[in-house]
């Protein structure tokens, strides 16, 4: 159901949207009002394609003392364009984790937040898990609602790096490369040490005890241990 409010500004008691029940809301373009969408006691909730400009909140999500199932965990906000907010891009209020990830804060940067000291976004509250966040707040399509490019995402964990296993036939045994290390920085006038020790991911140590052949390398006898 498109629907479009527009006002100069919000203003206490300007209603937007309110959710009951299980709900899409989709292709929506709210602005100026105090909750572009407030979402209470209720489950199954996907709030997507939505433009929430110059509002106080752009979403809203909080209980009453109604005896209404509410499972906060299966809400979904995503792919909106949240700008200009007073207050908050999305709020929660209910203390449980729920997804925002996907959404256009108004920045790169992806929303301010404490535990994203570099963005400069709309405002996101606490126990929302807005990680990773469009890059670009472009849409792709001129009907109503906000359509971006889904692959546009910051904000997302490094790969992994770290050394997780060692395989079980390397094509050059630690030793041979040591020693290969060795003969291009040791000083000339350096002899070869007999053995050596090391350690390796994990902190477990290591050790060889290094071949004399070197010794025999015409182009660098003065390296040989005498």
């Amino acid at each position: 159901m498109p629907l479009a409010t527009v006002q100069p500004a919000w203003a206490p008691g300007v209603p937007g949207c309110t959710v009951w029940g299980h709900t899409i809301f989709r292709n929506n373009e709210i602005s100026g009002v105090r909750r572009a969408i407030g979402i209470y006691e209720t489950e199954d909730v996907l709030v997507e394609n939505n433009v929430f400009d110059g509002n106080k909140d752009g979403v809203w999500i909080g209980s009453t003392a109604s005896s209404l199932p509410f499972d906060p965990t299966t809400i979904t906000i995503q792919h909106n364009h949240m700008s200009g907010s007073d207050s908050h891009g999305a709020a929660n209020t209910t203390g449980t984790t729920i997804d925002t990830q996907a959404n256009w804060w108004n920045s790169p940067t992806g929303p301010t937040h404490a535990t994203n000291p570099d963005g400069d976004g709309d405002p996101a509250s606490d126990d929302l898990d807005f990680v990773p966040w469009l890059c670009d707040g472009s849409d792709t399509d001129p009907a109503i609602g906000f359509q971006p490019d889904p692959t546009q995402l910051c904000g997302g964990s490094p790969p992994e790096t770290t050394l997780s296993s060692t395989p079980s036939d390397p094509p050059i045994a630690p030793r041979q490369l040591l020693l290969s290390v060795l003969q291009m920085t040791s000083p000339p006038s350096q002899a070869f040490p007999s053995s050596a020790s090391w350690t390796v991911a994990g902190g477990r140590p290591a050790a060889a005890l290094l071949p004399t052949p070197a010794c025999q390398t015409p182009s660098i006898p003065s390296r040989c241990a005498q």
